[in-house]
């Protein structure tokens, strides 16, 4: 939003802007476009800099056609905003038109028109956060040990087979572990557990 083609804006506090409209306690902001004038001719230019390198260009010009009866009023805007971050960027170009006609007395005709372009990349409000390496290294520290398992089995005839099963051969200790990343070092649940290798013998067969 641009109040380029603003003409008045009105700060009504408190419980006296229920007499101005909207029924708003608390205040109310009433803002007005700016309107053609039937009595007199104007022109206003306006121009703005800055250290960045941002342009802005506003021209504002009322046209009167029939003194008292029929005025034009047209406002362009050109606005190149630059900002400290060089990446950034606001292309904003506008024109607003608007016409009044008064044929007859206590009787007024107005019009509006608006075409907006508008193309650019803000610069981001919020600071650069990571939510992503805490998370990594809670992995890779909770993450699944690789252990090593080996099965071995000999059949002893058609219905009889000699196993031998040795889980976690390589005696990897069991680490587990629940809390999350940002939280305090009182909060977190970190457990060990010692198991070793357990071995299996045994004869599976059909009977």
């Amino acid at each position: 939003t641009d109040r380029y083609n603003t003409e008045r804006v009105e700060f009504l506090r408190g419980a006296n802007s229920i007499l101005f409209g909207l029924a708003e306690p608390a205040g109310l902001v009433n803002s007005s476009t700016k309107l053609a004038g039937t009595r007199k001719r104007a022109t206003r230019v306006e121009n703005k800099i800055d250290q960045f390198g941002s342009n802005r260009v506003m021209l504002d010009h009322n046209e009167v056609l029939i003194p008292g009866v029929l005025a034009v009023r047209s406002v362009g805007l050109f606005n190149e905003q630059q900002y400290k971050v060089k990446t950034a960027f606001l292309r904003d170009k506008r024109v607003f038109v608007t016409g009044t006609y008064q044929p007859f007395k206590g009787t007024t005709v107005r019009a509006y028109a608006e075409g907006v372009s508008s193309f650019g990349r803000r610069p981001n409000n919020r600071t650069v956060q990571d939510n992503v390496s805490g998370w990594l290294r809670a992995y890779n520290t909770y993450a699944p040990q690789t252990k090593v398992d080996v099965s071995v089995a000999y059949m002893l005839n058609k219905r009889s087979t000699l196993y031998a099963d040795v889980r976690n051969l390589n005696a990897m200790p069991q680490r587990s572990g629940t809390w999350s990343p940002d939280g305090p070092e009182y909060a977190r649940i970190d457990q060990f557990q010692f198991v070793g290798a357990s071995f299996t013998v045994g004869v599976r067969g059909d009977f």
